[in-house]
This record gives structure tokens, C-alpha cells and sequence, in this order.
């Protein structure tokens, strides 16, 4: 039988400084992916975010972008593809908030 795991596997979360992208990035790492987290302008919680990931022994790193602008989106993929040697898994859970 085959296992299940994403070990190894690299995972590119949009949104992924806060909230509910947040919470995948870190779960993610914490079943061995290497994350990808894309944040807007939350440079801070990004930060955090990747902190945490790496202060549990995982690997992370961040990337500013706007993703309805096409070479933010190419930028955000080389990265993973320059960082970790490719992407596996693509998460977006960027939306708006209207007030």
C-alpha cells in the first residue's frame, strides 16, 4: 500500500502569511512540505509565519506579490522552483475582506 505524505513535497500557499493560509502553510510544514508562502503586504506576518515553520525544524520562506499581475505570479513559482526545485502543490487562499 502506498503512503500518503507530503514529506518532501513543496507546497506554494497564496495568502499564506495569516488566517486560513496561515494555518495551511504551517500544517503543511508540519507534515514535511516545503512552503512557499505568498503574502500581499503583511511583510510582518509572513515573517511569523516563516519563523514558526522553520523554529519547528521546517523549511519556509516568503514572497511579496500581487497575484493579478502575471509576473508576480512567474516570480512566485521560479522562487519555488529556485529554492526547493519545483512546486508541488498550489494553495489560494487570498481573497477580500469588504467592509
Amino acid at each position: 500500500m502506498t503512503e500518503n505524505t507530503l514529506r518532501d513535497k513543496v507546497a506554494v500557499v497564496g495568502g499564506g502569511e495569516k488566517n486560513l493560509g496561515g494555518l495551511i502553510s504551517r500544517t503543511f510544514a508540519e507534515a514535511g512540505a516545503k512552503v512557499v508562502v505568498r503574502y500581499h503586504s503583511s511583510e510582518s506576518d509572513a515573517e511569523q509565519t516563516v519563523k514558526a515553520i522553520q523554529e519547528a525544524g521546517g523549511q519556509a520562506v516568503s514572497v511579496q506579490g500581487d497575484l493579478t499581475k502575471v509576473a508576480d505570479v512567474r516570480r512566485l513559482f521560479d522562487t519555488a522552483v529556485d529554492t526547493y526545485g519545483g512546486a508541488d502543490i498550489a494553495v489560494n487562499s487570498t481573497g477580500t475582506v469588504l467592509r
